[in-house]
């Protein structure tokens, strides 16, 4: 998402006040003052009761060393990090995301046929079994009178990934009877926003204050709508007024994720009137990949083999094309001795997003 913004802050250098001298350094500036106070012909040997009180004395410093640096760290918004980068951005007005509730699908079955048309409503409360738990539903939903039953979308209050906690028990009073089965887990929330994350919202945040609707707004308002977004893609070739808003996730793009980022980008406070706004999921591309793959020691395959992979995950934006050179280096880890493929360049647009689909690596010891 702010990509560009990461490298800037990967480029920065370490703040003055970060520098903290060495403990030969401070001792040394320690020595030299002992000998202003008890005089030139005082010899600093390491049997001398006042050197070691002045080895004491360094140690100290050095820890003060060490507290203030971490002071200020955390008065800073690029090194700041848990509650005190919460307070930095509370004083520019951005708070820290606490996550998304996970969703999971249930069956609401009248015990008795209705001749009319009935509602769950949206916001009907579930408990779980110890009352430990509760969801609520997301949407009102109707059972039609020739139905017997529905299929209902509730959240789980809390901010997790994801649940196999149950909350099949009713506790908003319906006027009629219904027997409730959930057909899923909880699934597709996220935790509170990382550190991270939030940093690089907080510092992009002077971008919300356009009024005439730049990319750049668009996309400030967008990415705080959801913690599960990860890169947002606006295109430049629509017409006129038109606003076209390509979401992707680590996970997948759902109805919710989508219905957030149109609250957030609402004609009364956030986009201009004359703006006609689009949001859907970029397209996902799939690929398989496939290599063989010499190994120094072939007995390090496994491990090996997890560290690929690993560098591929979650490692693409919107609009990233994928050239074998980059194939090759996520593959040339540490013990790859050569890596062969017949691997393809993979050109994409600016509305779409490139996910592994599958690995086919084929691992050999290498013969040098």
């Amino acid at each position: 998402m702010y990509n560009d913004l990461e490298k800037k802050l990967s480029l920065l250098q370490e703040p003055t006040a970060f520098r903290i001298k060495t403990f030969d350094e401070l001792l040394h500036e320690n020595v030299a003052l002992a000998k202003e106070i008890l005089g030139s012909e005082w010899l600093p040997l390491e049997s001398d009761p006042y050197m070691k009180k002045l080895r004491v004395l360094t140690l100290r410093q050095i820890h003060n060393q060490a507290d203030k640096k971490e002071t200020v760290k955390q008065l800073l918004v690029t090194t700041a990090t848990g509650v005190d980068l919460d307070h930095l951005g509370s004083s520019v007005g951005i708070f820290r995301d606490k996550g998304e509730y996970p969703y999971a699908n249930f069956e609401f079955k009248l015990l008795a046929p209705s001749h009319e048309d009935l509602t769950i409503p949206a916001g009907l409360i579930l408990n779980s079994k110890d009352d430990g738990c509760k969801a609520h539903t997301v949407y009102s939903t109707l059972i039609k009178a020739s139905s017997l039953s529905v299929i209902v979308r509730a959240e789980l209050e809390e901010y997790v990934t994801q649940s196999d906690i149950k909350t099949e028990h009713l506790v908003t009073e319906l006027t009629f009877a219904v027997d409730i089965k959930q057909l899923d887990i909880f699934k597709n929330g996220a935790d509170a926003e990382s550190d991270d994350r939030y940093r690089l919202r907080i510092i992009a945040s002077n971008d919300k204050h356009s009024t005439a609707g730049s990319v750049e707004a668009y996309k400030y308002f967008a990415y705080s709508a959801d913690s599960r977004i990860s890169d947002i893609s606006i295109p430049d070739d629509n017409e006129p007024l038109d606003v076209n808003i390509y979401l992707a996730s680590f996970d997948i793009v759902d109805d919710v994720m989508i219905d957030k980022v149109y609250q957030a980008c609402n004609a009364k406070y956030t986009r201009p009137l004359g703006d006609n706004l689009t949001v859907a999921p970029a397209e996902i591309v799939y690929v398989d990949l496939s290599a063989t793959i010499e190994l120094f020691d072939l007995l390090k395959q496994v491990e090996t083999d997890n560290k690929i992979k690993a560098n591929f995950k979650d490692s693409f934006f919107i609009g990233q094309n994928f050239v074998k050179s980059d194939f090759i280096r996520k593959c040339h880890i540490d013990g790859v001795y050569k890596v062969d493929s017949d691997f393809n360049d993979i050109e994409v647009s600016n509305k779409q997003v490139i996910k592994i689909a599958s690995f086919g690596f084929t691992y050999k010891q290498a013969k040098l």
